[in-house]
């Protein structure tokens, strides 16, 4: 498992290689902000796999993060692009759409477990939730022997929501019936 990258691009690189399996990825998204402002996400993914949803979007993150105002940044970040309509010429077929799930996902996730984060970083996880914006964490399991491409799991205010080995979870469908129904929002 890569611990950091030395840049977001080398991150971003590391982490279309390992979702490939489970979503196609679309690189560089261009979004408009509910308030006008343009912005970019990393990825869009279409699930390759049963996922309640069309789409979700990726954004990645180099990897060390110096403490809690950084961090605030990233997940504020990807709840702007839940706040955002899909304006990219490349894909006429999703112009106007907003995608419904964003995840964070960066290499170091270690690190987030420090003791120094415990205070605030569980509730940080959880209002971020409530935006539909989580966590892509990197899980072995015991019979996992591949270092280089954990399974990967989506998750919602600490809840597992999808994961590459066991599919959806009971909590993802309902967040999915709490959103109003399977796909993308309008």
């Amino acid at each position: 498992m890569v611990r950091t990258a030395d840049s977001e691009k080398a991150a971003s690189e590391w982490f279309g290689r390992w979702a490939d399996p489970w979503f196609d990825l679309h690189k560089e998204v261009q979004l408009r902000h509910h308030d006008g402002t343009r912005l970019r996400i990393d990825y869009v993914g279409v699930p390759r796999v049963p996922f309640n949803g069309d789409m979700v979007g990726f954004e990645i993150k180099r990897g060390k993060f110096d403490g809690f105002k950084e961090y605030s940044q990233a997940l504020k970040q990807a709840i702007d692009y839940r706040h955002a309509k899909i304006e990219d010429k490349r894909f006429p077929a999703w112009e106007g759409k907003i995608v419904p799930y964003v995840f964070l996902w960066f290499p170091d996730e270690e690190e987030l477990t420090s003791s120094v984060y415990d205070g605030w970083r569980p509730g940080a996880e959880r209002l971020a939730g409530k935006f539909n914006v989580g966590r892509v964490r990197a899980v072995r399991y015991r019979d996992d022997r591949d270092d280089l491409f954990p399974y990967m799991r989506l998750e919602i205010s600490t809840h597992k929501v999808w994961d590459s080995l066991r599919g959806m979870t009971g909590f993802g469908e309902r967040l999915t019936e709490r959103r109003g129904g399977r796909g993308s929002a309008k």
